[in-house]
């Protein structure tokens, strides 16, 4: 098992080390428990590119339990953006989320659909995200308190103002670990792709279940 968390860690920090425009995004993903199908949830980042502050990001939403294995969230959203003069510019978005989860043998599956409407600078579109993701423990068979666990992720943006509609592809993948019932970390690498360039960015995450 060190073997495998090792050549896993090696592989992302050879990733690194080829980043042409590499940044580091840390986070928090939280979740509160208000009923046995409500629950608050809110994702906040912070982005940098190199050492720079570009991005503040915050989402909200109430969550309602559908099925034991499918949820919808639906909220608000903030992202502030700041420019080399330290000027800031607030775009809102308000974004619904779709959640579908089933288990292949020990793997987690989570098939994450978002539909996002954004407001920024006079200006309104809509964006279509698609995320398919699995948690695969790596030292036990269920995610568990100890457990390390390797995340893959790809998502794909669509957007109703580009001549192409394909406007973002993240590939991100990344090692977790289990703290306890209600907290947990991961960090890994994420190649991204736009329009017009590609970009690595570092991720650091904790997350948080009341």
């Amino acid at each position: 098992m060190k073997k495998i968390v090792l050549v896993l860690t090696l592989m992302f920090l050879s990733l690194l080390s080829f980043a042409q425009d590499q940044g580091q995004w840390g986070a928090l993903y939280f979740k509160a428990r208000m009923s046995d199908r409500f629950s608050y949830y809110a994702e906040h980042h912070i982005r940098f590119n190199n050492t720079e502050l570009y991005k503040s990001y915050n989402r909200m939403g109430l969550q309602y339990a559908v099925a034991k294995n499918f949820s919808i969230v639906v909220g608000p959203a903030v992202i502030a953006k700041f420019n080399t003069e330290k000027e800031t510019a607030i775009e809102y978005r308000i974004w619904h989320q779709y959640l579908y989860t089933h288990k292949i043998g020990r793997i987690e599956m989570h098939h994450q659909v978002r539909l996002e409407h954004v407001w920024f600078e006079g200006a309104t579109w809509n964006r279509y995200r698609y995320k398919p993701y699995a948690y695969i423990p790596l030292n036990t068979r269920e995610m568990e308190i100890g457990t390390v666990y390797f995340v893959p992720s790809i998502e794909l943006f669509l957007y109703d103002q580009h001549a192409s509609a394909l406007e973002d592809l993240r590939i991100y993948n990344a090692l977790g670990y289990v703290l306890s019932k209600k907290a947990a970390i991961t960090v890994g690498h994420m190649w991204t792709w736009n329009q017009e360039d590609y970009s690595n960015v570092f991720r650091y995450s904790l997350y948080l279940t009341l």
